[in-house]
């Protein structure tokens, strides 16, 4: 998944003061833990063994028994928050305190709980965002309280936008290292015109490297005179060594990886539109939904207005 939506941190604000619910100890053990002390805590931000899914606690509420889940949410969970609704029994809610994480599962588990026709619940305090707002979507009857964030941002692949951060910083790209760090390897690599070029005419095709990469011909050079003091190259000279020709490969490999880097996450990026689309309308959202947070950057969550969430059609509540 790729394109919309993903995570960030809250303000620290101790749950147990903001919610009116305590635990319903008789239900702790097994599927369920003791609920979040703090939103730290929710997050997993104060505990260095906190795990990377998501948890759930069952919470005694004044209109009965609520399954509140919490952390962030892992792949697979989908199938995790299935179980653990089978284990609370009768609830009257789903309520939410996460950060997101996997988009898929949160997809999937808001149409669990639409399945199971449950209602969805952000209490005073807790703050739900990105793949969160999936899960809360899912709810027949939606309630924010005043007091909870209901955060969005544009939605990237986290695995997607490691690989792209990764690929613009390495320096010391080779062969080997493409084809093992690219599950597609060599394909589309071999009609790329500058690694032709490369490999098939390097003394005419490096001399007209330099000159586009002025800067990038320069550095290498200084580097290479460092590391051999007793040289006096020129850059014409320079451009026979071995380290010139590893020095253009690398960038030639390293820019032909980002822009395919860039190709998935705009491919990706359609797909997702599209499942949010479907997941919307089946939800009975408003489609403007997907545009209203499609310019906002991931590390600048915001939370929607109360107009926002009543004009979205995101609570249904009042």
């Amino acid at each position: 998944m790729r394109a919309f939506l993903a995570l960030l941190v809250l303000s620290g604000c101790v749950l147990a003061s903001v919610a009116p619910a305590r635990a319903a100890g008789s239900d702790l053990g097994g599927m369920f833990v003791p609920p979040p002390k703090t939103q730290d805590q929710c997050f997993g931000e104060s505990d260095a063994n906190s795990k990377s899914d998501l948890q759930f606690s069952l919470i005694d509420r004044a209109n009965g028994k609520s399954l509140l889940a919490w952390g962030e949410v892992g792949d697979g969970d989908a199938s995790r928050f299935s179980d653990a609704l089978d284990a609370a029994g009768p609830i009257q809610e789903v309520l939410f305190c996460s950060n997101g994480g996997s988009l898929e599962d949160g997809i999937n588990i808001g149409y669990l709980i639409r399945e199971r026709k449950l209602g969805t619940r952000l209490p005073s305090g807790y703050a739900c965002i990105s793949a969160c707002n999936f899960m809360f979507m899912g709810g027949v009857v939606r309630t924010i309280e005043p007091g909870a964030d209901f955060e969005v941002h544009m939605f990237a692949s986290q695995d997607m936008m490691s690989q792209l951060k990764e690929d613009t910083a390495k320096q010391d790209w080779t062969i080997a290292y493409y084809a093992l760090s690219h599950p597609s390897g060599m394909v589309g690599l071999e009609n790329d015109d500058d690694f032709v070029n490369l490999t098939s005419d390097y003394p005419s095709f490096s001399v007209a490297f330099a000159k586009q990469h002025k800067d990038l011909i320069q550095t290498g050079l200084q580097q290479y005179l460092q590391a051999h003091p007793q040289n006096k190259l020129s850059i014409d000279d320079f451009l026979k060594t071995d380290a010139a020709k590893d020095l253009i490969e690398s960038d030639i490999l390293r820019n032909f990886a980002i822009q395919e880097d860039i190709k998935s996450i705009q491919q990706d990026s359609a797909q997702t539109a599209a499942e949010i689309a479907e997941f919307l309308v089946k939800m009975e959202l408003s489609l403007h939904f997907l545009t209203a947070f499609s310019n906002i950057p991931n590390d600048a969550p915001r939370p929607l207005s109360r107009a926002e969430l009543v004009e979205y059609n995101i609570i249904n509540t009042d």
